[in-house]
């Protein structure tokens, strides 16, 4: 296997386990919601923020169980998109650098 068709490899694998991390989520939430919402950070909507809302804007606390597993989700996920754009650069550079012969 060449070093191009490894990425390639390690690019879907990320792809498919961001695929199952999403419907994971998913499905999670459909049954779970923040335990921690309240009026007092109502919005101009008039809905309820919940705790990952609260704490990006500015408002300290602790994160709840299910918003814990959110944000868990949410960095495996950043982390995975990274990694993919650091071999879709690789992958481009070489390719320029050596192109492929027929």
């Amino acid at each position: 296997m060449t070093g191009i068709e490894a990425l390639l490899v390690e690019y879907f694998a990320l792809k498919d386990e961001d695929r199952a991390i999403r419907a994971e989520r998913n499905a999670y939430m459909k049954d779970h919601t923040c335990t921690n919402t309240d009026r007092t950070y109502a919005g101009e909507d008039g809905g309820d923020y919940d705790c990952i809302t609260r704490r990006i804007d500015g408002h300290a606390g602790a994160l709840c169980d299910v918003c814990e597993q959110r944000n868990l989700w949410y960095s495996r996920r950043h982390t995975m998109s990274i990694r993919r754009g650091q071999i879709m650069r690789r992958l481009k550079r070489l390719v320029t650098v050596a192109p492929a012969t027929e």
